[in-house]
């Protein structure tokens, strides 16, 4: 019995030797920083601008703002997105009520051929049909 209890301890001691640490293993296995998670629902794109749009629908729901974009590129997305945006689409996107507090300047910011680089969550409508995508976060393509 005594015997097998040292080989069994000789194997564990041999094991963590060969092994790194478990917080480094961690460490390693991060996200980039270039991508990062993103939460469900929500897709990163980067757009031009075709134009704003006010008082507009969106599935039954009236925006006082919203802007048409021609999407150039998917640039990350989270998980359960049910109707995926692809390059060349042209949706019309609203604006999430915060944003929209400075309307003068958002219609300075979205001029015809800007490019923007637009995180947006998905909102589907009432019959799953369609989609509607709220802008939450904003910034200028360099």
């Amino acid at each position: 019995m005594v015997v097998v209890f040292i080989s069994c301890k000789t194997t564990t001691l041999a094991q963590t030797k060969n092994k790194p640490p478990l917080a480094v293993t961690a460490k390693k296995a991060m996200v980039y920083p270039e991508t990062p998670q993103m939460s469900p629902n929500t897709v990163q794109i980067a757009v031009s601008i075709i134009g704003m749009k006010h008082n507009i629908a969106i599935c039954e729901k009236t925006y006082n703002t919203a802007v048409h974009v021609v999407l150039d590129e998917v640039v990350n997305t989270g998980g359960a997105i049910v109707n995926r945006l692809a390059a060349g689409a042209k949706p019309l996107l609203s604006f999430n009520k915060p944003l929209v507090n400075d309307l003068k300047k958002i219609e300075e910011l979205f001029v015809p051929d800007a490019k923007y680089i637009l995180t947006v969550v998905e909102k589907p409508c009432r019959d799953f049909s369609s989609t509607r995508y709220e802008i939450v976060h904003f910034e200028p393509l360099k």
